[in-house]
């Protein structure tokens, strides 16, 4: 994973939901995903743009200066350690694309089956 995606998940669903997440490869329905904090809601399909705009709208009508400050304050305090987790993104991505296990997990991906890894 890269471009500070582990320390994102990290701080929305903890170390051991990340674990599951990253290492396993765990998919995930829309419940769950809203139960364990990685999406806000799951509406109805059909319905995912109104519902956005609805949001979107509710947040533009309060006072601008208020929400930019919180969320300022809130996003300095949840990303506080993101440069430190997420340094090494490049340097790992680089190691490893070139290897076996992620030829062999890109061609699963694309083949909708789960990934056969035999060099470990």
């Amino acid at each position: 994973m890269s471009w500070g995606s582990v320390p994102r998940i990290t701080n929305l669903v903890g170390p051991a939901k990340t674990k599951r997440i990253v290492v396993l490869a765990e998919k995930l329905n829309a419940a769950r995903a809203v139960d364990w904090g990685l999406a806000d809601e799951a509406v109805h399909d059909g319905t995912t743009l109104e519902t956005a705009l609805e949001m979107a709208r509710r947040a533009a009508s309060l006072p601008p200066n208020g929400v930019r400050l919180c969320k300022a304050a809130i996003n300095a305090h949840a990303n506080a350690l993101n440069a430190t987790a997420s340094h090494a993104d490049m340097d790992q991505f680089a190691l490893t694309q070139n290897s076996e296990d992620c030829t062999e997990g890109l061609r699963a991906f694309l083949g909708k089956r789960d990934p056969v890894f035999t060099g470990r």
